[in-house]
């Protein structure tokens, strides 16, 4: 049987979004299969995406938002990548234990998103992004030093359940912030801004197993570097947005009609 070393098929991951990247940057014909000079909007492309960029970084909150997710995307996409290794050898989990895990984040990630119309009432947007965030990773340093597959369940669900309410408030502030005709652009800029780090964030922790042999030192860098970025940008953003984030506040409320 043919065996790879982990870190040769993280770097092909890695390498298979430069090469996505570089086959779309060459296309230059419509996807449509018009002619582009009866659809000049087509030759808007590059022009709309600085323009989000530019209102991405030029406003405090978006900016602050999206350095953030993507620095915790870097420290959380190892611990995703390596659950499976980390199920095996620190929780001993079977292989029936281990799709249990996997449907616990998803029912995490399900029981927090129905929540969180109920936690937007109770909670300011601070403390369901920034805090979310926070609590993601400290979950994460304690899966780290847990040994019983079942706690381990139990605390991956809270991991993704406290992830998903993370996502679900920056979506709902990004609409506040954003006006509709510039929506679609910034989500995709924040969306490209952190998803770039993931394959890096993977190869790293990969090399990071490899020469440690212990996926739970994985899980503490990767918890604590989560909590850490966003204890950081909570307090260094707080004075810039805090404005901002006050004016929306009465309105933010996810799933209220009124």
């Amino acid at each position: 049987m043919l065996v790879f070393p982990l870190e040769a098929v993280l770097l092909g991951d890695a390498l298979s979004f430069a090469v996505s990247a570089l086959s779309l940057s060459v296309i230059v014909t419509s996807f449509g299969g018009h002619d582009r000079h009866r659809h000049p909007s087509e030759r808007r492309l590059r022009s709309e995406i600085a323009e989000g960029l530019r209102y991405v970084l030029g406003d405090p909150v978006l900016r602050n938002l999206s350095l953030m997710l993507a620095v915790a995307t870097f420290f959380y996409a190892p611990a995703a990548a390596e659950l499976v290794y980390f199920a095996k050898e620190r929780l001993r989990a079977s292989d029936t234990q281990i799709g249990l895990l996997f449907g616990a984040g998803s029912l995490g990630s399900l029981l927090f998103a129905l929540a969180a119309p109920m936690l937007a009432r109770r909670l300011g947007i601070r403390a369901r992004t920034f805090g979310a965030a926070a609590l993601k990773g400290l979950l994460l340093v304690s899966l780290a030093a847990v040994a019983r597959v079942w706690l381990g369940i139990a605390i991956w669900l809270l991991v993704l359940g406290f992830g998903t309410l993370f996502s679900v408030t920056s979506e709902a502030l990004k609409q506040e912030l954003v006006p509709n005709e510039l929506l679609g652009r910034v989500r995709s800029i924040t969306s490209v801004l952190s998803w770039s780090l993931i394959p890096v964030g993977a190869l790293l922790g990969g090399v990071l197993v490899e020469t440690t042999g212990s996926p739970s030192l994985l899980y503490a860098c990767a918890g604590a570097g989560i909590a850490f970025v966003a204890s950081f940008f909570f307090v260094a953003s707080r004075e810039r947005v805090s404005r901002t984030i006050d004016l929306i506040e009465p309105v933010t409320v996810i799933g209220d009609e009124s």
